[in-house]
């Protein structure tokens, strides 16, 4: 009875050291091809068993317990084009350094998408009225807010107290106090070629304006964020164009 015991630890430890010899690791170095530098937080990957790494700071990588096998081992990195090769992993420590060519014009990371040129109005998903120069020269005023009373529908400006420097208050059609702008204010924002005005259309002299859009309702908010929620009068000067 003892000797059968024993020749069944013998058999299990026998099976064991095999099962434990038919695996390995596989370590190496991931360095750019062109300067040598090392990559640090590169990725390594064994495909057929969707296991892998990342290297270190020292652009070291380890995959460990590998069955014995061939496998393809893929390496990339953001900027880099992917690497992928056939290894042959054996019982113990297989090495494999790896080099990364630069993709220059590779964009398979980050896809920055955008349009190339306007949109039709009637494809747009909210209202633009536009004032042009000819416009604004029918009847001169003396500021902004003045040029844009009574030429648009939806516009309504509210004269200011006679304070020296003050500027009169403008409201679109769809503002609203309630969570309108900041601290609850009617405010549209204002763009003057492309800039945020952080001043008031006082600031603002009427002979350099080219053109005027307005957009209404908070709709604007898709283009230029929360700020624009009670709309966007936007400004385009002689000189920026």
């Amino acid at each position: 009875m003892l000797r059968k015991l024993l020749n069944s630890v013998v058999i299990v430890l026998v099976f064991a050291s095999i099962s434990f010899a038919q695996t390995g690791s596989l370590t190496g170095t991931i360095t750019d091809a062109s300067s040598g530098d090392v990559l640090p937080g590169s990725n390594v990957l064994i495909v057929e068993l969707s296991r892998g790494a990342p290297t270190n700071a020292d652009g070291v990588y380890e995959v460990r317990n590998i069955p014995v096998g061939t496998y393809t081992v893929r390496a990339s990195f953001l900027g880099y084009s992917v690497n992928e090769q056939q290894v042959e992993i054996s019982s113990g420590e297989n090495t494999l350094d790896i080099q990364l060519q630069p993709d220059t014009f590779g964009l398979d990371e980050i896809v920055v998408t955008g349009v190339i040129s306007g949109t039709p109005k009637k494809k747009l998903a909210f209202t633009v009225s536009s004032v042009s120069s000819e416009e604004l020269e029918k009847v001169p005023a003396s500021n902004v807010a003045g040029a844009l009373q009574g030429k648009m529908a939806g516009v309504k400006v509210i004269n200011n107290t006679g304070a020296p420097g003050g500027a009169a208050s403008i409201r679109l059609r769809g503002s609203t106090a309630i969570g309108g702008g900041s601290g609850g204010d009617q405010d549209p924002l204002i763009i003057v070629d492309g800039v945020i005005l952080e001043g008031t259309l006082a600031d603002i002299p009427t002979q350099s304006i080219k053109n005027i859009e307005v957009l209404k309702g908070a709709s604007a908010a898709s283009l230029y964020g929360s700020r624009a929620a009670n709309g966007v009068i936007q400004i385009f000067t002689n000189r920026g164009s």
